[in-house]
């Protein structure tokens, strides 16, 4: 049973089995191993004109759900050698079943990551941001001078994408449809 917090609940209210039982399934699943997405590379990461092809790169994906909350998601890219980028914007599908309550209003869900360029010697990387859509994710970056709109990740943003750059990109707290 899906829960909802009750908005004018006082001090010695009694909380319905079902309710206590839904609440204990989700603080159950904090404590569980994340899962896995089984599914392809090319049905997580995609590109607004021509997907990308992970080739010999690497995509790991773990989430976790509540009853009514994608607790957390998290992705990381590891290009490689043979990793085409695509062209147009980026974005990252959410896992299977999953997708936000409703996109029109603030629904939860903070999105955020980092985009690592190997070929430069600091290890600072870009931060990333995202704009929550119904079935994904769009990859976002800071602009390239002070005041502009932040960029679309894409195979040049925030940097020409090389074998070994990482995309780290995590997901928590989205209210589920």
């Amino acid at each position: 049973m899906a829960w909802s917090r009750p908005s004018n609940a006082v001090a010695g209210t009694q909380i319905p089995a079902a309710t206590t039982n839904a609440i204990l399934g989700d603080l159950d699943v904090l404590g569980s191993t994340w899962t896995t997405d089984g599914r392809a590379s090319s049905a997580i990461w995609t590109a607004a004109t021509t997907n990308p092809v992970l080739g010999n790169g690497t995509l790991v994906s773990h989430y976790q759900l509540g009853s009514k909350v994608l607790i957390n998601w998290s992705v990381k890219i590891t290009m490689g050698s043979t990793t085409t980028f695509g062209t147009g914007n980026w974005q990252l599908v959410y896992p299977a079943g999953v997708g936000p309550r409703d996109t029109s209003v603030p629904c939860g869900g903070r999105g955020g990551g980092r985009a690592y360029d190997v070929s430069v010697s600091s290890t600072i990387g870009y931060e990333v941001t995202a704009d929550i859509g119904t079935s994904a994710v769009s990859l976002r970056c800071a602009p390239t001078t002070a005041g502009n709109v932040d960029r679309q990740l894409t195979s040049a943003q925030p940097f020409a994408w090389a074998s070994g750059d990482v995309l780290y990109f995590q997901l928590v707290g989205l209210e589920l449809a």
